[in-house]
């Protein structure tokens, strides 16, 4: 629907120019042979002459455009057969992306002639060949053709330079009988496409795209995933969301620039099979269960490592506000819960439209950014040193938001929803992973529902009591223990910022650490002098000065910090003690390597900024019946490293229906279907997994 009215808007607004446009394409009829022969067919092809920077479209346009289309008048006893399609190309016009041709293009098709034909008659073959043209503008052209060619009782040779042109035109049609094996199977909206070369077929193919004969079935927004292994290539494709009626078969065309029949062959393969539907877990996975799981994994991440310190500033929040107003807490929960939910619609919408764009992220993706982990730690260094008291903003972090006597702690409330699902994000509670992969692959509507299941999950603990009196009675009253527990929850913030460092050392290199730990001394610096001169006792000027002469340092740090990471390069020169298990990168080429060689496979998908993946890492792991085990049974360990973005890992999440780390899965011998592990593992849970698929 969408290609139509952008195809009639287009027409609409280039029919004022045809009359004063002058045309960018010119047609011309163009035959094989010399003459005709009675009885005989012989080829014929619209010749396209394109000028540089325009183009025209292929019969399935794409986005937008219409496709050439061409009108015969041939004497009576004539026929014509359907036209044969060179392969397209893929022309972005962002944020359109379409299926045409530049420069030139050939359309051959077959002319029968009759049997009464007599010779020394000349006989004119016409037709009207109507096209839209475009560059910055799009235009509908159209021009007539004709060719006059002999009657002869003999067939003639085609000229040698005809004969070069036809078939150059030829090794451009899509090969239609071939020995390649190709099938699909559809992923809720994804289609994994299966190609198996021939036995004969000495190659390599490099590249691949599918080119769908009908309209509206691939979203060519997203990228498609390119896989190739030893004897198989993969191609993994969206299905467009405007397609509305079910996907039962594929037909169109794989092109590669590798050649189907080797280096300078044909480079389009015509394929038309059957879709078959997905047996995998993640495809039976109905939007209502994904509900249930996004919500429960949102309640779960409250019990994540790197959610629970910026949750003691809530628990700070109920303290202060106890033994006071009722109604204060039920606000700040509100406004907490609006802040979580918020924040997730931001990150669905990001992740969304990145998406839509061709990229390949997922959950957790702003971690994958040096630039993103300097700003948190200076974030968190911050909110340390005002829980150690070098500073004070109204009575704690929940006071930042004073906007009169009535409004305590409004945006702090709201502030603290925000950074427990910044900091959430690179965590993967049970139940999330599969939720937001299954979100991720469906409608935006969908989406979204799944991401708001998600925040409300993880809101739901603080707007329960904060809406239940009773449960309030068990709060003690604030006092003076109240400042040891802000101490208390000071550490447990240095303890998070110690992680993102180490973080940060991962991504970067050495000298990338020193400039934030100086950027880190100038926002300590900043803190102690907001504290020590701007406190209420000094006078409004002192304030004043002190306000002015800290946000200067912090901006000093600020653009230290992203001056000199836009200009350092990241090398990721950092430590790695010694594993117990030999761990090789992850490639999906060294997956099938190791399967053709039958031997079992545990690939493990991790990122450092994923505090349940090294938790995981080294008390499961690294445990010792685990490493005894996996050296017993031979199996072959791989790191899927995900610290710094990596397209072809995070194609391989999608693949099995997940969007962000940890990742277990677990090859068994004998071409066994792979084994997916729970985000949580223990010893037995991995060891019962692989002991099942492995023979002695």
């Amino acid at each position: 629907m969408k290609n139509i009215f952008i195809s009639a808007f287009l027409v609409i607004g280039g029919i004022g120019l045809c009359s004063s446009e002058e045309a960018h394409v010119q047609a011309d009829l163009v035959a094989e042979v010399q003459s005709i022969q009675p009885g005989a067919s012989f080829d014929v092809a619209v010749r396209l002459t394109i000028d540089d920077g325009w183009h025209v479209y292929w019969k399935n346009p794409g986005d937008s455009g219409l496709p050439v289309k061409v009108e015969w008048q041939l004497p009576e006893g004539f026929q014509a057969g359907p036209v044969l399609w060179p392969y397209p190309e893929r022309i972005e016009t962002p944020p359109l992306v379409s299926y045409g041709y530049h420069k030139e293009a050939w359309l051959l098709l077959k002319i029968s002639a009759p049997q009464s034909l007599q010779a020394g008659d000349t006989i004119v073959l016409s037709a009207r060949v109507d096209w839209m043209e475009c560059a910055h503008i799009c235009v509908p052209q159209f021009s007539s053709v004709q060719i006059k060619l002999p009657v002869k009782r003999m067939a003639a040779a085609p000229a040698p330079a005809q004969a070069a042109l036809f078939a150059r035109a030829r090794s451009l049609i899509p090969l239609t009988d071939s020995e390649w094996q190709v099938s699909a199977v559809q992923k809720n909206s994804k289609v994994q496409m299966s190609i198996v070369p021939p036995e004969w077929f000495k190659g390599k193919i490099e590249d691949l795209h599918f080119f769908s004969e009908r309209p509206g079935v691939v979203d060519e927004q997203l990228t498609q995933a390119f896989l190739s292994s030893v004897n198989q290539y993969e191609l993994v494709f969206d299905i467009s969301k405007e397609l509305t009626d079910p996907l039962t078969a594929l037909s169109g065309v794989l092109v590669s620039q590798s050649g189907w029949r080797g280096q300078g062959s044909e480079k389009g393969l015509y394929v038309k099979i059957p879709l078959s539907p997905s047996q995998a877990p993640a495809a039976s996975m109905t939007w209502v269960a994904a509900l249930l799981f996004a919500f429960i994994g949102g309640l779960l991440l409250n019990l994540m490592p790197c959610v629970l310190p910026v949750l003691s500033l809530k628990i700070l929040g109920f303290v202060a506000h106890s033994a006071g107003d009722k109604s204060e807490v039920r606000k700040q929960g509100v406004l907490f819960f609006l802040g979580v939910l918020v924040s997730f619609w931001v990150l669905a919408g990001l992740l969304i439209v990145l998406r839509l764009t061709g990229q390949h992220i997922g959950w957790g993706f702003q971690l994958q950014s040096p630039v993103f982990v300097a700003f948190l730690c200076c974030l968190f260094f911050f909110f340390a040193l005002n829980l150690f008291g070098v500073f004070e903003i109204g009575t704690s972090f929940i006071g930042l938001g004073r906007l009169s006597s009535s409004q305590t702690g409004a945006w702090g409330a709201f502030l603290s929803g925000v950074l427990a699902t910044v900091v959430a994000t690179p965590c993967t509670a049970p139940f999330m992973g599969s939720a937001v992969g299954f979100g991720l692959s469906q409608s935006m509507g969908l989406s979204l529902l799944i991401f708001t299941f998600l925040g409300m999950g993880m809101a739901f603990p603080y707007l329960t009591l904060s809406f239940s009196p009773g449960l309030l009675r068990f709060i003690p009253k604030p006092g003076p223990w109240m400042i040891g527990l802000k101490r208390f929850f000071g550490f447990l913030f240095m303890g998070t910022l110690f992680w993102l460092v180490w973080v940060f050392g991962r991504q970067t290199n050495m000298t990338a650490l020193g400039v934030l730990f100086v950027a880190l001394v100038l926002i300590g610096g900043s803190a102690w002098v907001m504290g020590h001169w701007g406190s209420p006792l000094a006078s409004r000027r002192t304030r004043f000065l002190a306000l002015a002469f800290s946000l200067g340092l912090m901006g000093i740090g600020g653009f230290w910090i992203a001056w000199n990471l836009s200009q350092a390069k990241s090398t990721r020169e950092h430590m790695q003690g010694k594993d117990p298990l030999a761990w090789e990168p992850y490639t999906q080429e060294r997956v099938e390597e190791l399967r053709k060689q039958n031997k079992p496979v545990f690939v493990d998908f991790t990122a450092a900024w994923c505090l349940t993946c090294q938790v995981n890492e080294r008390v499961v792991l690294h445990s010792s019946r685990v490493v005894q085990r996996f050296q017993e049974l031979g199996i072959v360990t791989l790191k899927a490293d995900w610290t710094s973005y990596d397209e072809k890992i995070t194609r391989a999440l999608q693949q099995f229906g997940r969007s962000g780390v940890p990742l277990y899965v677990f090859y068994g011998q004998n071409n066994q279907a792979p084994v997916i592990l729970p985000a949580i593992i223990t010893p037995d849970i991995v060891l019962n997994a692989v002991e099942n698929k492995v023979e002695l």
